[in-house]
Formats: structure tokens, sequence, C-alpha cells
């Protein structure tokens, strides 16, 4: 039995939400199943035999690909910045789709692709599949593990430490637009630092994630920052907010993720002549092409980003297009611009060994006599991230193997996993979920805090998404021993070696999404369990946080000699 999943929040808030209605009517078709919500997804990515993520536009990195990966999940994505590396190389073209070691790369918006992706990945062996999963972890844990960042951050602190040209308050301070993100994606940093002595102070609006900061002995300073907001009072506002808590904390460097962070604490952080660096995640929705309107936003957004950063000590990124992107529109100088494999996946967190609680009302078994094939979509649930084409390949897959299920009369499972209530112009309304979730296909598992039992569990993870940064959802499928599928986009191909450990699609082509899947379903099983240990080695030699760490510390080692010379 082939099942698709849908897991994540339904964004409400934004005019590009996928309803809750329209969730359901993908229930009640049969074609995916919504399963909502979770802070935990590693259940969900455990029982899945394939994570993906179509996103539309490019992204940092997304985390459910990192994490998919870490569990050693093959993935589906987009071949777009931020999802396109998580997929590891070399690449080998089947029909639409780009088949990496770990996953699968497609075209944005390509359903065709995410289809005959999502197939390919089933139509792999078990045995194919683990080795796609052991690559994808692999990768996830040579480029993407946290102990390289961490170790990166402490040697830059190191050699603050030394420098006779910043103060002597031991404090380093992160802006980000939420503590859910500094929470989940860059805790160890953070304790790596408070371990050597230092004050962390993060300033971010105050969230779930707030109390669980708090523990950890750091220090919270609640900043009013509308995300996807274009009021400029409120901006105003948010800047001033910033420029009072650093000249009162007067720390020895700023670290500035997302993008308004990246503007306004970085005007701030230099206006104040404190060191800082702007961590660019993603280039988010206005990069993405469009019309006349968001050609126009672009235009404000570049020219507030080049008067920000105009002094600003580094600019890292996490993918090699959203970096030559933002020096062709001439936002900073190029001395400037660092190259970050992305934030790093925690690789003993997200590890295929890792002991997990079931989950619970799914009604799933990975066993391989149950022969049941689950792809998995971890991702706020956005238009962007592909899962329309996640949905629309989905409902193909169920037309074409109505009765056995091909793949050796496998039950196919389409599963969503993330947020439906987060502010962005391209959210997919709940009633959108709702109606995809009731005509069955797909599930929507909502919201979970921990997306480990849901890796495990899938088959193959999907992110057929537009554009990325670097998709953490990718690194963690990989990181988990999961094959994966993605969009031929940035962020996205970069984590995909197609046939390796996933499989590649276009992006924005349901078709070309469909042709990835359906060849995973084809995929033997046990060369989908191949597939999926090759996603972990890709995590393991690329994308572990301790090398990432490593990256920060040459770096910020680096600006001290240059500083002191």
């Amino acid at each position: 039995m082939i099942g698709f999943y849908l897991l994540g929040q339904s964004d409400c808030d934004n005019p590009n939400a996928i309803s809750k209605q329209q969730l359901q009517l993908w229930e009640q078709e049969g074609i995916i199943t919504y399963l909502g919500q979770s802070d935990d997804v590693r259940p969900f990515i455990m029982q899945s035999l394939c994570v993906v993520l179509p996103s539309f536009y490019k992204e940092g990195v997304p985390r459910i690909l990192l994490e998919a990966m870490s569990m050693g999940k093959p993935i589906i994505t987009a071949n777009v910045a931020g999802c396109k590396e998580c997929v590891a190389p070399p690449f080998k073209r089947i029909q639409n789709f780009l088949v990496g070691q770990n996953g699968i790369l497609i075209a944005p918006k390509d359903r065709q692709a995410l289809s005959q992706a999502m197939q390919y990945i089933q139509n792999l062996s078990l045995s194919q599949i683990k080795q796609m999963g052991k690559n994808g972890r692999a990768y996830a844990m040579s480029r993407f593990c946290i102990s390289r960042i961490i170790q990166s951050y402490q040697c830059v602190v190191k050699n603050l430490k030394q420098s006779q040209n910043n103060p002597p308050n031991q404090a380093i301070a992160f802006v980000s637009n939420t503590c859910y993100g500094m929470y989940n994606f860059r805790l160890q940093v953070m304790r790596a630092f408070y371990r050597d002595g230092f004050e962390i102070h993060i300033l971010a609006p105050l969230d779930s994630s707030s109390k669980a900061l708090k523990r950890e002995g750091f220090r919270l300073h609640h900043i009013d920052i509308d995300s996807k907001g274009l009021n400029p009072l409120k901006d105003i506002k948010s800047a001033y907010q910033i420029y009072v808590a650093l000249k009162n904390i007067k720390p020895k460097i700023v670290f500035n993720y997302t993008i308004k962070p990246a503007i306004y604490g970085s005007f701030v952080a230099n206006t104040l002549k404190l060191p800082n660096i702007a961590v660019i995640t993603g280039l988010g929705y206005v990069f993405v092409s469009g019309g006349w309107k968001k050609r126009i936003l672009r235009a404000l957004v570049c020219g507030m980003y080049r008067v920000a950063l105009f002094k600003t000590t580094q600019v890292w990124f996490l993918n090699p297009d959203d970096k030559a992107e933002f020096l062709q529109y001439k936002n900073i100088s190029s001395h400037k611009a660092r190259l970050l494999d992305s934030e790093g996946v925690d690789t003993t967190f997200f590890s295929p060994q890792v002991s997990l609680p079931p989950i619970q009302n799914l009604n799933c078994n990975q066993t391989p006599q149950h022969k049941e094939i689950i792809f998995l979509l971890v991702a706020r649930m956005l238009w962007d991230k592909g899962v329309g084409e996640f949905v629309e390949a989905a409902r193909m897959i169920k037309k074409s193997n109505t009765a056995t299920s091909s793949g050796g009369g496998a039950n196919i499972r389409f599963w969503l996993l993330g947020n439906l209530n987060v502010a962005n112009p391209s959210v997919i309304p709940k009633s959108q979920i709702e109606q995809w979730h009731n005509e069955g296909i797909i599930e929507y598992l909502g919201q979970s805090d921990d997306v480990r039992p849901y890796l495990r569990a899938s088959s193959c993870v999907v992110l057929p998404s537009y554009r990325e940064g670097m998709p953490m959802s990718l690194l963690e499928a990989m990181s988990m021993g999961k094959p994966i599928i993605t969009t031929n986009t940035s962020g996205c191909k970069e984590l995909v070696r197609n046939g390796f450990n996933g499989f590649i699609c276009e992006p924005k082509n349901a078709h070309s999404l469909y042709e990835a899947m359906q060849n995973f379903i084809n995929t033997p099983l046990q060369q989908r369990q191949k597939i999926g240990k090759q996603s972990r080695q890709i995590v393991l030699r690329k994308y572990d946080k301790s090398l990432i760490l490593k990256q920060y510390t040459q770096t910020l080692h680096s600006i001290c000699q240059d500083k002191k010379s």
C-alpha cells in the first residue's frame, strides 16, 4: 500500500495558504492523509518511505529535509536554492527528474516530475531505499552536522575574546523572527557559547519555545517583528526595540537570522559599531518570479539590504544560488559573501537507530511484509513548498495504481506534516488542506515538535519546493536514513544525487514529481533501503552539525585576524 502524507501547520494568515477544507477534500478523495502539525516529526519520518518537499521558492535549507536525511530517509524536493543542496551528487537524469545519491530533484511546480519521482522511489527495492537513506544520513553528517557549526562559532568567540578591539562584555546576541527557530535550528550553537562562559541574549518575539530557551539559561528580549507584514511603522518599532536592547547588552558580536532581522538587526548593529554577521537562511517569497507587484517589492527589499548590510562584517548564505542572486542584485560586496553548508543537522538526534515511540492512530506498518510506501512532506503548508504539486502527484499515483498499487502491490500513502497557521503570502488555506484530507488524497498529520517518528515511519521524504535556502526537513530525513525526492532548484538540488540517495524532479511540475515518486515506487525494496543509507552517508559527510560549526569557527577566526591586522 502506498500512502501519501502531509505533515505541517496550515498557514491561515497567508494569502497563499492551503485551506483546511482543501486538505480535507484531498483526504476525502483518498489521495493523501493530512497529519496536522507535530512538535516531533521523527515518528512520521521514521515510518515514511521517502520525505517530499516540492517547494516553489528558494529557502535557506529546509530543516525537514535535513531531518529526514539524518533519519536515513530518501527525499524528493525541488531543484531550487536551499532544497537542491540536500540531495547529494552525482545526478542521473531519469524522465523529468534528477536522481541523486539520497533523493530526487524535480523542477519547481512540475507535477508530472514529482509524480514520476515518487513512483521511482516506490519502485525501488527495500535495500535500495535503505541505501539511499544511508547516503542521505552520511551526507547530512558530513555537511550539515550541528557539531561543525558549534566548532566554527567556538573558534570565532575564542578569537573575539583575544581581540583588543571589542568591548569587555562577554555576551553574544542572536536576532531572529522567532524563538522557535532559535530553539530548533541553533540551540546547540548557543549551548556551546554558553558553556564557554558567554551570556546568550536572544532578541525575538516570544512564542511557545521561549520557556525552553529560558530554561537553558539564555536571556530573552521580546521584539515585535511582523515577519511578513509591510507596515513601516511596525518595522520602525522593531528596529528601535533592537537598538535599545543591543545598546544595553553591548555584545561582542551579533548574529542576525532571516530577512527582517538581517535588515534591521544589521543596520542597528552597524550604527552601534558592533561586529555582526547576517545569515540569509533563504531569500524568501519576494525572490520567487512573479508579477509587477512582486518586482516592486523585490526592488524595495534589495534597496534595504544594500543600506543595512553596507558595513556588515559578513553575510552568510546556505546555498550558492542565493549567494549568486544576492550578488547579481548588488546587495553586498562580493568579499563579504560566504557560503555555509546549511545550519547543520544533529545526526545523533536524527538517527535511524534512535528509540522512538510509535505514532498513534496512523495505522501504518513499515515491515517488509506489509509493503506500505509512505511519501512524507514536512513543511509549512505553503504553495511555494510544492504542497499542491505533491497532492496532484499523489492523485496521479493513486489513479495509476488503483487496484494493486505498483511496486509489488504496496499500499501507497501520502502524509503532510507541518504548520497551517503561519503568516506567509503563499499560505494554503486550512479549508484546502481539509478538502484534500477529506478526499483521501493525503493525510494531514498536523504539526509536531518532534518529526522523527514520522520520518522513521515514512518510506521517502519529499520536498518539491520552488526555492529553498537549505531545507532542514530534507537534511533531517537524510540523517534518518531516508530516500528523498526534491526539485532541481537552489537549496534542494544540492542535497539529492539522483538515483543515489533519492530522486530529483522539476519545480512547479506535478507530473515530474509524479514520475520521480513512481520511480521510487518501482524501485525494489532492497534498493530503496540502500538509497536511504546513502542519504545518511551524505549528511554525515557534509552536513553534520560539527562540520558546520567548524565552518563558523574558521570564518570567524578569519574575521578576527582581519580586524587585528
